[in-house]
């Protein structure tokens, strides 16, 4: 598709009008303005994007970031419909095209014009609890939904969307029903998506499930999930390293994952064992590359079980090769926590800003 010269756009050069509007049925939003085109240009830099609910994260995929970036030095794609925004504390609030936004600023795109579409809640008695931080969560999951690429909107991008906005702005007695539930849903345009009701019976049970667990995190946006973001954090920072041994400690930084951990696990152990042998600490810093926040809060918990429990296997084995040879006061009783090891945990969890120390305790 032509792209226009960012100097050189014009709205009338574009090929989309209001009836290309992807929210045209959407009840909660209108589109500003009159006439076939009601858009207007605005610098880059005035677009400010919503936290990205739909996608579970804070931000937005280095990846699309970077494609959009490289295409964006062409300029304005004419079929692409403006950046959708409402007025928020005179601020431009985007709440799709977060990947065009990022990757314009990234080419330094900051003062060019880029086109948007202004909308204005509407009010609706049925849906008047909803907050308009919740209403832009729906209509970015919608956008999802009536994008290109529809199969990229998972069940756990309506799972983790919906339980933020119950979290959020519900406050009735009583915990909501299935019916209240499969409504929110519908808003985002659930049955577009999966045209069997099994897959949408399904996300409605992971989110009662959800309510139910005091300990559940699946309501939260991650960030810094992205291996280069990890690693550019850790080159800036003073205490952390990625792969580094000096005269007293060994630093290493590591992404973990549930299914892999019982090899990790390993791996650490090992490592912890060596820089005992060299009377050093082992400093680690572990991170979880996966977008979910239950994917995130279980890659936690089991690096944690399966470092105890190889240790204890471990320390276990030599201890029964010793209990015929020495009395067993003389063997000593050793599990994780008398490595000299700090386990650090990445800050990746919506509320959390700096990386803490996990207890091996």
């Amino acid at each position: 598709m032509k792209r226009i010269p960012f100097d050189e756009l014009k709205i009338e050069d574009l090929w989309v009008d209001r009836d290309d509007d992807p929210f045209i049925k959407f009840p909660l939003l209108k589109l500003v303005g009159d006439g076939e085109k009601p858009f207007e240009l605005h610098p880059l830099k005035e677009y400010e994007p919503t936290d990205n609910h739909a996608r579970g994260i804070k931000d937005t995929g280095i990846e699309k970031q970077e494609d959009l970036r490289l295409s964006l030095r062409l300029g304005w794609a004419r079929g692409s419909y403006p950046i959708p925004y409402v007025i928020v504390d005179s601020k431009k609030r985007s709440f799709d095209r977060r990947h065009t936004i990022s990757g314009g600023k990234k080419e330094n795109l900051h003062n060019k014009n880029f086109p948007g579409a202004q909308y204005v809640r509407v009010p609706n008695k049925e849906w008047d609890w909803l907050s308009d931080d919740s209403v832009l969560d729906i209509a970015a999951i919608l956008a999802n939904v009536n994008s290109p690429v529809p199969a990229d909107t998972k069940d756990h991008h309506f799972q983790h969307s919906v339980l933020c906005i119950l979290h959020r702005d519900w406050r009735k007695e009583r915990e909501p029903s299935n019916e209240e539930i499969r409504s929110l849903l519908n808003l985002m345009g659930v049955r577009d998506r999966y045209p069997y009701d099994s897959t949408i019976k399904g996300i409605i049970t992971k989110v009662q499930n959800d309510l139910n667990d005091d300990e559940s995190v699946a309501h939260k946006a991650t960030h810094s999930t992205n291996e280069d973001e990890v690693k550019m954090f850790v080159r800036d920072h003073k205490y952390f390293k990625e792969n580094e041994e000096t005269d007293s400690a060994i630093y290493w930084t590591k992404a973990i994952e549930k299914k892999w951990n019982f090899r990790y696990a390993g791996d650490i152990l090992n490592k912890a064992f060596k820089a005992e042998d060299r009377d050093k600490k082992l400093i680690l810093l572990l991170y979880c590359n996966k977008p979910q926040a239950k994917q995130v809060n279980d890659a936690r918990k089991s690096i944690v079980e399966e470092l105890k429990t190889q240790c204890d296997l471990a320390y276990n084995s030599y201890k029964r090769e010793l209990e015929g040879i020495l009395h067993e006061k003389m063997i000593p009783k050793k599990n994780v926590s008398n490595l000299d090891i700090e386990v650090w945990f990445k800050d990746q969890l919506e509320g959390e800003t700096k990386p803490f120390r996990q207890s091996l305790d």
